[in-house]
């Protein structure tokens, strides 16, 4: 990889397929939408942060499979040849003929060998990756085109995965995964743990640089005097609409008693996303095409999906995982808007959305409010001691996966303290509500 200075550039017309045969990653977009870097370059005032290729080394990993059977099958055929050449010693006739057979088995293949290296090499040279402050993508084709882009606001995980192979040779792929499904996949990436800690840094750039722009907005309306649009504002919407809070917080922190208690007091909903997520799994439609893509193992004695088979499956994977996540996401998101509708239809106050990862997958952008529960290390390591089994070691390194506390933090609208004292929750919510009582939503009037 290479730093590199931005270009201005034209928008772009991808292809669905490269010459050479490759398809996009599951699940990977063509670049649509919000004119993405066009001509593989970014557009203007976008900032180029990574322009490269995959490792030099993946010129020896790529064909070294198909070069390995060409002198394999070559071999064969020679021993073959070689062995009727000895039980014809007596015919010259016969035994020429099978050492010219020999030598044309053995230019064949130095052939096709030269031919494959070659070939991998020109579309070595066609492939790039690139990321800039806003999006990361690839290119790959050469006789056409196609390009995959995925804009960094709506990132939800970054998954390294090295096969043998790759770690001999200093390579690794890179997967980057879509809140909505879809991603995007360096393949052979050079100095994977690098070129990881680069993508990460620059996705929480993007993500700081969102919740600054969101809290700059609402600030501008909150404060901009404009008697008439608030009437009017004030006449269409209901005089107690419905509000989408979402809660953020650390591993054990309580987030899901949180969420009960203010919707007992505001009178409302709470919505639980990881359940919504494991039920989705549970779909006949969802079972039928998880069998379809991985077969019947992953389905369990019982008839429903095996979720250990799929996990195994997703993580030895990054390209399957963004496959399911495409599937399963969808139906999470549909599902949590129905509820949403059914709760403003039924006059409810509040809906409560109890995410894993509401920041890492772009829930925040569905929610009027975002709460984080602050709960002390000590108590949440007793929580999840206690309901899962886990030691501080493995809370810790489950953490490491998600965004940093501190900046689930500062990117929240307020904060709940859930400590080891739960007689003193009821008042801290009611304190909270009424603390956020007429607070601007950063989404706006509904």
């Amino acid at each position: 990889m290479r730093d590199a200075s931005p270009e201005p550039g034209e928008r772009p017309v991808p292809d669905a397929r490269s010459e050479s045969g490759e398809r996009p990653m599951s699940g990977e977009r063509p670049m649509s939408g919000e004119r993405p870097m066009s001509g593989e370059r970014p557009m203007s005032g976008e900032r180029l942060i990574l322009d490269g290729r995959p490792g030099a080394m993946s010129l020896v990993l790529r064909p070294a499979w198909s070069v390995a059977m060409i002198v394999v099958a070559a071999l064969v055929c020679v021993w073959i040849l070689d062995r009727l050449a000895s039980r014809a010693a007596g015919d010259r006739t016969l035994a020429g003929d099978t050492r010219t057979w020999s030598s044309y088995v053995a230019l064949t293949a130095l052939g096709l060998v030269a031919i494959r290296l070659v070939w991998v090499f020109i579309d070595w040279r066609c492939r790039r990756f690139i990321l800039t402050d806003r999006r990361i993508m690839r290119a790959w084709g050469v006789f056409s085109r196609g390009q995959a882009e995925l804009p960094l606001r709506n990132v939800q995980d970054v998954v390294v995965h090295r096969t043998l192979g790759e770690r001999l040779l200093g390579l690794g792929s890179i997967a980057v995964v879509g809140a909505s499904g879809g991603g995007v996949a360096w393949v052979h990436a050079a100095d994977p743990d690098d070129t990881f800690a680069e993508i990460r840094r620059a996705i929480d750039r993007a993500a700081r640089d969102a919740g600054q722009q969101r809290g700059a907005a609402s600030s501008c309306d909150a404060t901009t005097p404009n008697a008439t649009a608030v009437a009017t504002a004030s006449s269409d919407v209901p005089s107690n609409p419905l509000r989408v809070i979402g809660l953020v917080g650390g591993i054990g922190s309580g987030k899901s008693t949180v969420a009960a208690e203010i919707a007992r007091q505001a009178g409302g909903i709470v919505i639980d996303s990881d359940k919504e997520a494991k039920a989705a799994l549970d779909r006949p439609d969802v079972r039928d095409q998880l069998v379809a893509w991985w077969g019947r193992g992953v389905v369990g004695k019982d008839g429903r999906i095996d979720r250990g088979q799929v996990a195994d499956i997703v993580f030895r994977r990054p390209e399957e995982r963004a496959r399911l996540e495409g599937l399963v996401h969808p139906i999470v998101r549909s599902t949590r808007a129905q509820a949403i509708e059914r709760a403003r239809a039924a006059g409810a106050g509040v809906a409560i959305i109890d995410a894993p990862l509401l920041f890492e997958a772009g829930v925040d952008r569905e929610c009027d409010l975002v709460l984080y529960v602050d709960a002390p290390l000590e108590a949440r390591v007793g929580r999840v001691k206690a309901t899962r089994g886990w030691d501080a070691a493995e809370l810790e390194r489950r953490e490491k996966a998600q965004l940093p506390l501190e900046e689930k933090r500062q990117r929240s609208d307020d904060v709940v303290v859930n400590d080891a004292e739960p007689g003193q929750l009821p008042g801290r919510v009611a304190d909270l509500l009424q603390r956020i009582q007429g607070r601007v939503s950063r989404l706006g009037s509904h």
